[in-house]
């Protein structure tokens, strides 16, 4: 557990440590409580690690990346706040955990409502793959590749598709899309 009831893992983690990315990084104020509140979890089998954060924000990622990053790197990122660019999407934390491949688990209407938090991460250059769940409908142009989102309708009208890791012991896993069974395989870093 990473976070859990405005609290926050106290120790570092292995692969953390000092963060060079906080260095003039912005702060901004917390969220309502209820999403300081929410589960963070970081998982790991072998070489690969999962990190979903839930609804944390903007300053409690910063919390957890700066001055010391206490999660190190992960391998898999669902972004926090469905990926909100006002809320979350800290560059410091984004930096800190430089995730391998990222999901966006927005809405047609939330999360992606602007091209900056989208292209935050396309931007970070160790990112090998960008997934999303729905088609962000506002931020037309600021996408990833139609084979790798799992909805493009409104929310009346989806009919839920959803997105899928499976990680093997050898150290490789498969991203696949429900609504197209397009899949990419991913070799842990």
């Amino acid at each position: 557990m990473i976070s859990s009831n405005m609290e926050l893992i106290s120790e570092t983690l292995a692969g953390g440590g000092p963060n060079p990315h906080c260095a003039g990084a912005e702060n901004r104020p917390p969220a309502s409580a209820e999403n300081q509140r929410t589960l963070g979890a970081l998982f790991s089998y072998g070489g690969f690690s999962f990190l979903n954060l839930g609804d944390l924000d903007w300053d409690m990622e910063m919390k957890l990346s700066c001055p010391v990053n206490r999660l190190g790197t992960v391998t898999l990122y669902q972004t926090s706040r469905h990926g909100a660019f006002d809320g979350a999407g800290a560059p410091a934390h984004l930096r800190a955990i430089d995730p391998q491949v990222v999901v966006f688990n927005n809405g047609p209407r939330k999360g992606i409502t602007a091209p900056h938090m989208y292209d935050r991460v396309a931007d970070m250059p160790n990112v090998e793959g960008i997934w999303q769940g729905h088609l962000a409908l506002t931020a037309e142009g600021h996408n990833t590749a139609h084979d790798m989102i799992a909805n493009f309708e409104e929310s009346e009208e989806c009919e839920g598709h959803w997105l899928k890791a499976s990680v093997q012991a050898d150290g490789t896993f498969t991203m696949t899309n429900g609504r197209n069974g397009y899949s990419r395989t991913y070799t842990v870093r």
